[in-house]
C-alpha cells in the first residue's frame, strides 16, 4: 500500500502519492483542514442565513398562534355533514332499486368524497400546534 502526504493547497481535496500521482478521495474535506465542506454544483453560491424578523404584537394572526384555533371552519363542518345522510339515503334508494353492484359504483365515490372533505373541514378545527 503506497504511503501518501497530503497537500498544503486549498484544492478539491485529493492527495499526491510520492509518485506524483495524483489520487481522488471523497471531496468532503478541504486538504490539511479537516473541517467538512458542503458539496455544492459549479457556479452555485452557498446558502446565506437571513437575519431574524422581528415580530410585532398583533402580526400573527389569533388563529396562527400556537394552540389557535380557525372557528371559520365551523361552517364548513355543518355544510359538509348535511351532505351525508341524504347521501347515505340515496345509497339505500339505490340499493333497493339497482342492486348492490351498480349502487356501489355510483354511490362509493360520492360517499367517499363527501367524507373526505367532511375530515378536511374537521381537522382544520385542530389546534395549531406549530
Amino acid at each position: 500500500m503506497p504511503s501518501f502526504r497530503r497537500c498544503q493547497t486549498a484544492t478539491a481535496g485529493h492527495r499526491h502519492s510520492r509518485r506524483g500521482r495524483r489520487q481522488r478521495r471523497a471531496p468532503a474535506a478541504v486538504c490539511g483542514s479537516g473541517a467538512a465542506r458542503p458539496r455544492l454544483p459549479r457556479g452555485a453560491a452557498p446558502v446565506q442565513p437571513n437575519p431574524p424578523r422581528e415580530l410585532r404584537a398583533g402580526w400573527i394572526a389569533p388563529a396562527e398562534e400556537a394552540l389557535g384555533i380557525d372557528n371559520s371552519a365551523w361552517l364548513a363542518v355543518f355544510l359538509w355533514t348535511q351532505g351525508l345522510p341524504p347521501a347515505a339515503l340515496l345509497t339505500v334508494v339505490g340499493y333497493r332499486v339497482w342492486g348492490r353492484w351498480q349502487t356501489w359504483i355510483c354511490a362509493g365515490p360520492l360517499l367517499a368524497a363527501l367524507g373526505l372533505a367532511d375530515a378536511q373541514a374537521i381537522t382544520a378545527l385542530l389546534p395549531n400546534l406549530l
